[in-house]
């Protein structure tokens, strides 16, 4: 009887591996539509669906005992502890996401200085060290992380990041500018592309300091940090996903007042971009960048 019963657990888990695996290829097919192949990170999809299938396979064995028994719970085991761990770190990624300028009007809440809830939030300066909560008071800064830059336009995703950072900034005009980002694949660097488009919006060149040696969101703070001054205020301009990411690269590069800004970014790459943020995230754990 207890076999019986192990069996049908083993069955069910089974087809749920079975299931997500399918899931997850049918999302691959459709990032490669809409997206195309050299989309970074896409590999990720086909090899959770391996793994999946190979879960399955292993569960399925469980009821004959010795190896395959013991195999099957570890593979279970594992993936249900990774699962756990994803889902905590996506909890963070849809906070960051929630990161958006909201109607003027609203009222601020008093939160921890460490980051600042959205960007009428950002117009928040922290001065209590005992109780670690802002008072209301402009940003210093606004930092701009670069994107993608078609040869001298900006991609889709840093369009929305420009015209989100350009929100704030038509209302705060001594909130000063900072756009980061080196050369990729367009003829301009990325904060030369931001700063070109920031200007045609209006913003004043003298506002905006260029950093153009990062190429990655990591150097994006670290070689920003030398450009602000100790103890001012900074909010972060990305889009949505990748604010909670941003913010922890931020503060352990060494900006303590700083907030995120979120721009919008949706459709059908957005899940992916979100599970992106998962993998790089670890990547950014091991090369010693996130204290």
């Amino acid at each position: 009887m207890p076999e019986l019963i192990e069996k049908k657990k083993a069955g069910r888990f089974s087809w749920l591996a079975v299931a997500a695996g399918c899931g997850s290829l049918f999302y691959y097919m459709g990032c490669l539509l809409v997206s195309g192949l050299d989309t970074s990170g896409l590999w990720v999809w086909p090899l959770f669906s391996v793994l999946c299938f190979g879960t399955a396979m292993l569960l399925s064995k469980v009821p004959t005992g010795g190896f395959w028994r013991l195999a099957g719970k570890i593979a279970a085991g594992l993936t249900v502890l990774l699962f756990l761990i994803f889902f905590l770190f996506e909890i963070g990624v849809v906070w960051g996401m929630t990161q958006t300028i909201p109607d003027p009007t609203a009222s601020a809440a008093e939160v921890p200085d460490m980051v600042l809830p959205s960007a009428e939030a950002a117009d928040e300066k922290a001065v209590d060290g005992q109780t670690g909560t802002a008072t209301k008071e402009s940003l210093d800064y606004v930092i701009i992380l670069g994107g993608g830059v078609v040869g001298e336009q900006p991609s889709p995703a840093l369009e929305q990041r420009i015209l989100s950072a350009y929100d704030y900034l038509k209302n705060h005009p001594e909130t000063k500018v900072i756009a980061t980002g080196g050369l990729g694949g367009g003829r301009i660097s990325e904060a030369a592309c931001i700063a070109r488009t920031l200007e045609g919006l209006g913003i004043a060149r003298q506002r905006i300091t260029l950093e153009e040696q990062a190429t990655t969101t990591a150097e994006n703070f670290q070689y920003s940090r030398p450009l602000v001054e100790d103890g001012a205020t900074v909010g972060v301009v990305t889009s949505n996903f990748h604010i909670f990411r941003s913010l922890l690269l931020a503060k352990s590069a060494g900006f303590t007042q700083v907030c995120g800004i979120a721009a919008p970014f949706g459709g059908w790459m957005l899940p992916h971009y979100m599970v992106r943020e998962f993998m790089t995230f670890t990547v950014e754990i091991f090369r010693g960048n996130v204290l």
